[in-house]
């Protein structure tokens, strides 16, 4: 009845979800495509129930579905078929789940969505500062002897710091458009 709410663990489960993967002949199979899949067939039910498709489409959709037929041409000359399907189904995952998203979304959702992104950044930050502090970590993330490179449950850096990269610009709009409404409220709140 109600697919968006895979939305909320799927926010924890793509900082967290290398904790805990099933591996089938080389192909692992964690907590976020589960849920992803387990979204988007709740979605094609309820759809399908009520007989009704809702489809949003932008520009973004048929980039996607350019990069997607470059991805499945691309398939012809691979002479390892496993990796490669194994990239064009995470591009598939996310053509899915942004069409269910920005499909079946409202208002408040959205900024549901938005605060467990955040909140999920917010404790896989907190993790790479303490292995940052702690210098908790393999010796080969030491750098000039004395810091530790954090890794959070990437169990590598750059895909870290990738995913904290992609959240910063998040965060930083929610501040800049939430600015006004928090101080309104923190003054409603305050005894006088």
């Amino acid at each position: 009845l109600r697919p968006t709410l895979a939305l909320y663990p799927l926010a924890f489960s793509i900082p967290f979800g290398s904790l805990y993967e099933l591996s089938f002949g080389g192909i692992t199979i964690g907590l976020s495509e589960l849920l992803v899949w387990a979204a988007v067939m709740a979605w094609s039910l309820q759809m399908m129930a009520f007989r009704r498709v809702r489809l949003v489409r932008s520009r973004l959709t048929g980039a996607l579905l350019c990069y997607l037929g470059a991805l499945i041409l691309s398939l012809w000359p691979a002479r390892n078929l496993a990796p490669a399907s194994k990239e064009l189904a995470k591009w598939v995952e996310f053509l899915l789940l942004y069409l269910f998203v920005a499909s079946e979304l409202g208002r408040a959702q959205a900024q549901a969505l938005i605060g467990a992104l955040l909140l999920a950044g917010t404790l896989e930050g907190a993790l790479g500062i303490y292995q940052f502090v702690r210098q908790v970590g393999p010796p080969g993330f030491v750098l000039m002897g004395r810091y530790m490179r954090a890794h959070g449950t990437f169990q590598q850096p750059n895909p870290f710091g990738g995913y904290m990269g992609l959240l910063l610009p998040l965060a930083y709009t929610t501040v800049l458009t939430r600015w006004r409404e928090a101080l309104v409220a923190l003054k409603g709140r305050s005894p006088g």
